[in-house]
């Protein structure tokens, strides 16, 4: 049994805030910056594909809608429709030693 519960609590408490609380503080910190820096990536790399897609990667989506579910007709307008777009075609194989084997069999 315990013989003075209030002095046993007081010095729990005493205990804990002078050792335990505050020791995980710059874990946490360090945690939250490492994910505010990962959503910062994320968006940056989401804009990086944008500029690089020809400023077309945002507004695919809302294209394909408009095609697909929008009142107006997508093979009347200029553009064509993005469901309907294709590759470029294959590219062209590499017959440099560098980029090949550079035999054949």
């Amino acid at each position: 049994m315990v013989d003075d519960p209030e002095d046993k609590m007081g010095r729990m408490l005493r205990h804990f805030q002078e050792h335990i609380h505050n020791k995980f503080n710059r874990y946490a910190f360090g945690f939250f910056a490492c994910e505010l820096m990962n959503l910062l990536i994320a968006i940056g790399a989401i804009f990086a594909t944008h500029r690089f897609l020809d400023n077309q990667y945002l507004d695919y989506g809302l294209s394909v809608y408009r095609c697909v579910w929008g009142s107006r007709c997508c093979f009347c307008c200029r553009e064509m429709s993005p469901s309907l777009r294709q590759d470029p075609g294959h590219v062209q194989k590499s017959t440099d030693f560098f980029f090949s084997r550079g035999f054949r069999m």
